[in-house]
């Protein structure tokens, strides 16, 4: 039995939409999974586990939402994508995806959805028409603009991205239901003006609710409605399992593989190291002299640093050490000016 289908076997009754699990000979190419896990690491290392086992012909949509959090794309700065300073005071995390595209914020008002399909019928705008569609059943009028992003009245209520590989394509995307949006702006807002950089920026785009044109909608009905538009779609039976997950439910095997998956997205290596080449350009006044300084950073270390009026012995001693992670007592200065420019070396990433 595959892995997959090992997964399914076990899958709980009580916490499914069905009770008939069908035998791996019977079972349907088009599944669906909704998370009841509020832990963005775990929901986007699951997502990254079904698209690696799925099989090839298989149709499968999953839905999930996260605390508060910040997902950027796997070629993005995260420096030029986000206040890092005031998500830090918010406790609120980030989390490089697998996929492109760009910075999005995730809390309990957002609910994402993500369709994975082989990468032969792979067609971004009927994947968004296909939820734009289960929320015009919600009385909602949302279409599909030409980014193909789902708009109401011209506001953007869902931003997505995508993956392809030889045989395999997922589409994935978020969709405000009832944001903070307040929060959204604090996190998204770019304090570096002076960074440039190769990695891909986000386009900015004036955001809603879907509260704001539908009062009564709820994550629950969303899901709902999107499921029912899924199984229409794909001309699913009433005796498809639509499988509820969570840590507690997943095989001692696909736990291994989830968590192994949920960890290489927590290290440095990934989190920070996939960043692309950048620089920052900044300067300052010290003691009546002024300092211009020129960061260059690649893969989240710095490459090369120059000052003006500075000592070749103390910004040396920044080379290849990473980037926003410098403090004050590793870098050896001889007096309190040094010191002082470290200090706004420091604070300048």
């Amino acid at each position: 039995m595959s892995t997959l289908m090992s997964f399914l076997a076990v899958a709980r009754s009580a916490r499914c939409y069905s009770t008939l699990v069908k035998p791996q000979s019977e079972v349907t190419e088009a599944l669906a999974y909704v998370s009841h896990s509020k832990d963005p690491w775990f929901n986007l290392a699951f997502e990254d586990w079904l698209f690696r086992t799925s099989s090839k012909p298989s149709h499968v949509l999953f839905l999930y939402r996260n605390t508060p959090s910040v997902i950027i794309g796997r070629n993005q700065n995260p420096w030029n994508e986000m206040d890092l300073k005031t998500m830090k005071s918010l406790d609120i995390p980030f989390i490089r995806r697998r996929s492109g595209g760009g910075t999005v914020f995730h809390d309990l008002g957002n609910t994402n959805y993500s369709v994975m399909m082989p990468q032969s019928v792979f067609n971004r705008r009927d994947n968004a028409q296909l939820v734009a569609s289960a929320l015009n059943k919600l009385d909602v009028p949302a279409s599909v603009n030409e980014r193909h992003d789902i708009v109401v009245d011209g506001y953007k209520i869902s931003g997505s991205a995508f993956k392809l590989t030889s045989s395999r394509a997922y589409h994935h995307g978020t969709m405000l239901l009832n944001s903070n949006i307040k929060t959204l702006s604090q996190a998204l807002k770019n304090p570096n003006q002076s960074l440039v950089t190769k990695g891909v920026p986000s386009v900015r785009s004036p955001v809603k609710n879907v509260v704001d044109w539908q009062p009564n909608i709820t994550h629950e009905t969303f899901v709902d409605a999107i499921i029912k538009r899924f199984k229409e779609h794909h001309k699913m039976g009433k005796n498809t399992v639509v499988s509820n997950i969570d840590e507690s439910l997943l095989e001692k095997d696909v736990s291994e593989q989830v968590t192994k998956l949920k960890d290489e997205l927590q290290e440095w290596s990934w989190h920070y190291g996939q960043t692309p080449e950048f620089t920052n350009t900044v300067d300052t006044t010290i003691e009546g002299q002024k300092y211009v300084a020129e960061i260059k950073s690649k893969h989240g270390r710095i490459t090369e640093l120059s000052v003006s009026n500075c000592p070749e012995e103390l910004i040396g001693q920044f080379s290849e050490k990473k980037y926003g992670f410098i403090r004050l007592e590793d870098i050896k200065t001889r007096n309190k000016l040094e010191e002082s420019i470290v200090e706004w070396l420091i604070e300048c990433m």
